[in-house]
């Protein structure tokens, strides 16, 4: 999903694998319709807990979206509680957490996920430059750019999951 305000509908087309939205609640609410149409089973992020999943609820509970109870496999209407937040949240749904699995089960730090992918398949993750202005949503181009790194990013998160066979490593703790 692509959150580019900037660009028309007009000028984009969405294919399978890639969906532009115009408004951030049209996005969160594509990403949980597509959580919840799938049926994941396992949501998989680096730096999941700390960082991604607060900032995705956050961003729901900000644009008062009630699309929140679809990250879990039990349909809630009360939103629960900060001491359970994520269980009850995500419940029936494993996350994988790749930062602290890494971590924690394999005894690999890693900073961020270039460093990771670095040390494990002895690649060098090209980096983004956003915050040096000449990145724009709206060029076609660098959009594309954006989707291929993007891609490249799970290619390598599932490089490493397979070299360490941390999904069967996972299921067998949980």
């Amino acid at each position: 999903f692509i959150y580019a305000p900037e660009v028309l509908k007009t000028q984009i087309k969405n294919d399978r694998t890639t969906m532009y939205c115009s408004t951030e609640a049209e996005l969160l609410q594509n990403f949980a319709d597509r959580i919840e149409q799938f049926d994941i089973d396992i949501i998989c992020s680096y730096d999941l807990i700390n960082h991604d999943l607060p900032f995705i609820i956050g961003r729901m509970r900000a644009n008062n979206l009630k699309q929140w109870s679809k990250l879990s496999r039990h349909i809630r209407t009360v939103y629960p509680k900060k001491d359970n937040l994520f269980s009850l949240i995500t419940s029936g749904r494993m996350l994988l957490d790749l930062k602290s699995t890494f971590k924690n089960l394999l005894q690999i730090e890693s900073d961020n996920l270039s460093s990771l992918v670095q040390s494990e398949l002895d690649i060098d993750r090209p980096i983004l430059d956003f915050d040096n202005g000449s990145f724009c949503l709206t060029d076609q181009r660098q959009m594309k750019k954006l989707i291929s790194f993007n891609r490249k990013d799970t290619q390598f998160i599932k490089n490493i999951l397979d070299n360490k066979n941390v999904i069967a490593l996972s299921e067998h703790i949980a």
